[in-house]
């Protein structure tokens, strides 16, 4: 895996709010919050798309089997 290092421009009140996150989860610093938070975003879309794949495969097994309705 390649690392790649990302600048980002945020309002103040935001870079306020994740300082303050990283400091109550105890997070070593705003960018290893950043991270957590980006993984979890990614995480969920990951499940939401996997979820709408196997409905799409049951779809497919239940035409093939002609139980469709």
């Amino acid at each position: 895996m390649n690392d790649v290092i990302v600048s980002v421009r945020m309002p103040k009140g935001l870079s306020t709010a994740l300082k303050n996150l990283a400091e109550t989860n105890h997070f070593m610093d705003v960018s290893e919050a950043v991270r957590s938070i980006l993984r979890a975003q990614y995480l969920d879309k990951a499940k939401e798309e996997i979820s709408i794949e196997n409905d799409e495969i049951l779809k497919k097994l239940k035409a093939v089997m002609g139980e469709t309705k």
